[in-house]
């Protein structure tokens, strides 16, 4: 028997939806807008969750409400959000959660005790494993004790639950407890400036149970840094002792704070922080003329009006780059120096170029 909504009611909290059985089923606002599945809140390939409930207020309440192609089997509740964002639920789905077994939850109290478990009986009897599994869905926890100690043991265990879902990371993660802890907090972090990047340099911790390298970047003194999420350096690993950070989001002439921190199979680390501003890339010298006389050459090019130009360089041919010898490094606009190897009447090709 097909069921479909026949009223939807906004209230305080939730929508009201009344079935065309009679039935009343109240669906939260905040529970709504955490768990809609489209491209822009989950990825679709893994279901990973791309919205953070954190970002709308407790008190949410929908624009609009409506339903598209009432009656018909693809009726669907449309919401729209103070955003301008849309959530969409086919009815089918919302009912279909009602259909699921429901338990008696337990809620935790001053004297809760989990329940506890024996490892191998749960493997090996359905009975164990059906009573294990009720115990967690009505507490949400349970103790399984005497289990083994070997590493990738765990997976045993997760078939029991259902099957691996393999990710692009490792298939098994080990959880280990480490005493002596780990902290990169005090590694030597910098950070050097590029055009919309952060390179960050550390000195190399020396410890080989380093299995990754975490890294975010916030605007500089941002006391909410916490809502950034982590981000895994890619490839990085005991050896790594330097980043790349490259984003057109990273404005250049903003101040940014990069923060690090190491990832052992047991922990993870205290963060290091340093501090840099993205410049943009100085173009290239405008109207560059040179000049040749009798072992000298002396160029000539039109003053930048960039105050963030540091220094210039010059080279000759295919030769090394050089830095050239200004006092007022941000308005040079001539450059003499001596070309012994050089006869007048011998061509040659002369490049200058700024740098931040």
């Amino acid at each position: 028997m097909r069921h479909s909504i026949s009223s939807v009611t906004r209230n305080a909290e939730a929508l009201a939806v009344v079935w065309s059985g009679g039935e009343r089923t109240d669906l939260p606002y905040l529970w709504l807008r955490d768990n809609c599945g489209c491209g822009e809140c989950r990825v679709a390939q893994t279901t990973e969750k791309r919205f953070h409930l954190f970002r709308v207020p407790r008190d949410l309440r929908p624009r609009s409400v409506g339903m598209d192609g009432a009656g018909s089997a693809d009726e669907t509740l449309s919401i729209t959000w103070p955003d301008g964002h849309r959530t969409r639920y086919p009815s089918s789905e919302i009912r279909s959660l009602l259909n699921r077994p429901r338990l008696d939850l337990r809620h935790w109290d001053g004297g809760f005790q989990p329940r506890r478990f024996d490892h191998d009986r749960f493997l090996a009897s359905d009975r164990v494993a059906a009573e294990l599994i009720e115990e967690f869905l009505r507490t949400g926890v349970c103790v399984l004790v005497d289990a083994p100690t070997e590493p990738d043991s765990s997976e045993r265990l997760a078939t029991r639950l259902g099957p691996v879902r393999e990710v692009l990371f490792e298939r098994i993660h080990n959880v280990m407890v480490d005493p002596k802890g780990y902290n990169i907090a005090h590694t030597g972090l910098a950070v050097a400036p590029g055009q919309n990047s952060l390179t960050a340099t550390w000195t190399d911790p020396s410890d080989n149970t380093i299995i990754r390298y975490e890294y975010r970047v916030t605007l500089k003194d941002v006391t909410n840094d916490s809502i950034i999420p982590w981000t895994r350096i890619l490839g990085s690993g005991a050896a790594t002792v330097s980043h790349t950070a490259a984003s057109s989001l990273l404005v250049n002439g903003t101040a940014y704070d990069y923060h690090l921190r190491a990832v052992t199979a047991v922990q993870t680390g205290a963060a290091a922080k340093a501090t840099g501003t993205p410049v943009a890339k100085p173009a290239a010298p405008a109207n560059l003329a040179a000049a040749i006389s009798d072992a000298q050459v002396t160029l000539t090019w039109d003053d930048p009006n960039n105050d963030t130009i540091t220094r210039w360089q010059y080279r000759v041919d295919s030769g090394d780059w050089k830095d050239v010898k200004i006092a007022v490094v941000n308005t040079p606009e001539e450059l003499t120096f001596n070309s012994t190897n050089y006869n007048v009447d011998q061509s040659f090709t002369t490049k200058l170029a700024s740098a931040p």
